[in-house]
């Protein structure tokens, strides 16, 4: 099945709540705090568990409380999101937030938006896992999560709809302030949408896969034979004009088992994009698998490589929503994504050229990207 969900909207669309963001903090030039911190500090408290203060009945261990005012983004609004005294360390006990999308709090920019505080406590960092469960339709709702650096928020990552429910998942965060969102997208619905965002740490990750590769790659004739798609950040990501094709690994990924492919970035200058040398494998997912972790290492050397998943043929629909792009080049890249059973994608492998900031290109450079499928059958 085809997702609707393009690449092109979840940047645009997280683009906009950025955009958004920076309106509310820098509106009112009046000398003083910028508004997004104040609407931060000035949030209302909340309970772990609410009585008659609550919007939505469901089960939580927050309960929205305060629909008319949770939206720190959208214009007229002047909204904050709710303080949920909920928090997650390393080792610790989940939670879960529940609400509803009400279109009647809708603005011009979505259905609505609700967004919850909450903080990573403890002195190690935690491998999160935000789940966002409701009834919905691929690309109706979504999943926003952003860190709080001197009172502002800054984007972490965002989560599509897909399957019944939204992922952000594989995101290393430090101890801090966090705001976690729900978001609904036009057109409006016909009444509420309920749902649940559970927030604990990330225990399903899998370690790099050891042994002989199942694909090793064969086609990248001068660096060039397997590049398929070119990525010029801002535009969206776009099939080559040259004729180079995906490598056919014939791998279908079923639920429960680990895949390794091995390739090598090599050392090319860029073909007038943001990277140097793309790599483009096709695989296939099993009929059981709905989730899949990628995992990308490389030997340790000044480059930059990222990862990303694309659908086969449409690059423009970008499951990863860059994920597999944490800037440096030390420590793997690694993302947890939800993903339609028994489709063919294209996994893709690039050196970013930040030689314009001083990074290096310390190519070639071997890389191995584990991929491990799984099955995962959301329930609110």
């Amino acid at each position: 099945m085809k997702s609707p969900l393009k690449q092109e909207w979840t940047v645009y669309r997280f683009a906009v709540v950025v955009s958004l963001l920076w309106a509310t903090a820098c509106g009112g030039d009046d000398g003083g705090e910028p508004d997004a911190a104040s609407a931060l500090d000035g949030a209302p408290p909340g309970d772990a568990f609410l009585g008659d203060a609550a919007v939505v009945d469901c089960s939580g261990d927050h309960r929205e409380s305060a629909d008319s005012s949770n939206d720190p983004f959208s214009d007229g609004k002047n909204g904050s999101p709710e303080r949920t005294n909920l928090s997650l360390g390393a080792s610790g006990r989940g939670f879960t937030v529940c609400g509803q999308l009400d279109p009647a709090e809708a603005t011009g920019q979505v259905t609505d938006y609700d967004s919850y505080v909450f903080e990573v406590d403890g002195p190690a960092q935690v491998n999160l896992r935000i789940e966002l469960r409701a009834t919905a339709e691929a690309g109706q709702i979504g999943l926003d999560l952003f860190r709080v650096e001197d009172g502002l928020p800054v984007p972490v990552a965002t989560g599509p709809f897909l399957n019944g429910y939204a992922l952000v998942a594989g995101v290393v965060v430090a101890p801090g302030s966090y705001w976690v969102s729900a978001v609904g997208w036009p057109p409006a619905t016909d009444g509420p949408i309920g749902y649940a965002i559970s927030v604990a740490e990330n225990l399903d990750s899998c370690p790099p896969a050891e042994g002989m590769p199942d694909y090793s790659e064969a086609a990248d004739a001068d660096s060039r034979g397997n590049d398929t798609v070119a990525i010029d950040y801002p535009a969206p990501p776009r099939v080559t004009e040259a004729d180079d094709q995906p490598e056919p690994t014939a791998l279908v990924l079923t639920a429960g088992t680990v895949a390794l492919v091995h390739g090598q970035s090599g050392a090319v200058e860029s073909a007038g994009d943001s990277y140097l040398d793309r790599d483009a494998y096709e695989i296939e997912t099993g009929p059981d698998t709905s989730e899949l972790e990628l995992r990308l290492a490389w030997e340790d050397g000044d480059v930059d490589l990222d990862v990303y998943l694309f659908e086969a043929g449409d690059p423009g629909n970008d499951y990863s929503v860059g994920l597999g792009t944490s800037i440096g080049g030390s420590g793997d890249e690694l993302l947890t994504v939800n993903v339609d059973p028994e489709q063919r994608y294209w996994l893709w492998v690039g050196a970013f050229d930040s030689t314009a900031q001083g990074g290096g290109t310390d190519l070639p450079r071997d890389y191995d990207v584990t991929l491990c499928p799984r099955q995962h059958a959301p329930s609110l």
